[in-house]
């Protein structure tokens, strides 16, 4: 029932829309800017309402058969380049915002669970707490029990190297017990050695109570360091 009124929504948006290019003389063919609207959108509500506006408010012309350049130049230019402080992209700061002060996920393992459905691109649901937080933020989609980001656009934004440097900032060693992980725990080459063992254990001083899966990661890191000593 949600998903039915969010698509009505949208074709209402949209019908408003091409109305609108067309009073304002602004595409030979209006359906042509719709279909590279949906194609960075998904039929994102918020976000069709934000290209609608950019493209309105550009002085420039849709050129015919321009209409995939024209649009792909603004979701460049005002969503993707330098969203962080773009006015058009407040959407993704927000989201942005959410994933980082999370107050019902560990911002750790909800970046983990993203991850997972980033690489996949379709990815079994499990109704996990990370999943379900993922799509109460809208920054992921369940069609057919599976789930996958939600459009082209968040793909751009929250890419691979995004999530890199996000994870590295909120673990030290979070490049080692994601590939651990990922190798279903068995890939002792990630385990933490020396030094870095040592700086992980000070720094979860601070931390408070930690996963269990992090528990195991250190616990399985300090035994194998005694092993090989």
């Amino acid at each position: 029932m949600v998903l039915e009124q969010q698509e009505e929504q949208t074709i209402q948006i949209l019908e408003k829309f091409v109305r609108e290019l067309k009073q304002q003389d602004k595409a030979s063919t209006p359906q042509l800017v719709i279909q590279q609207v949906l194609y960075w959108t998904d039929c994102h509500p918020r976000l069709i309402q934000t290209l609608r506006q950019l493209i309105l408010q550009s002085e420039s012309p849709i050129n015919p058969n321009q209409e995939q350049v024209y649009v792909e130049q603004l979701v460049k230019q005002y969503l993707i380049k330098n969203w962080q402080t773009q006015k058009a992209a407040e959407q993704l700061q927000k989201i942005h915002t959410q994933l980082l002060n999370n107050q019902n996920c560990d911002p750790f393992w909800l970046l983990l669970s993203y991850k997972q459905i980033l690489q996949a691109d379709d990815l079994a649901y499990n109704s996990s707490n990370e999943q379900q937080e993922l799509l109460k933020l809208r920054l992921v989609i369940k069609r057919q029990e599976k789930l996958r980001v939600y459009n082209r656009i968040y793909q751009e934004v929250f890419n691979s190297t995004w999530l890199k440097k996000t994870l590295g900032d909120l673990r030290p060693y979070a490049k080692e017990i994601s590939a651990w992980l990922d190798s279903n725990c068995q890939d002792a080459s990630q385990l933490l050695q020396g030094e870095a063992l040592n700086q992980a254990l000070n720094w979860t001083k601070s931390q408070g109570q930690l996963n269990h899966q992090e528990d195991k990661f250190l616990i399985s890191s300090q035994v194998f360091n005694l092993r090989g000593a």
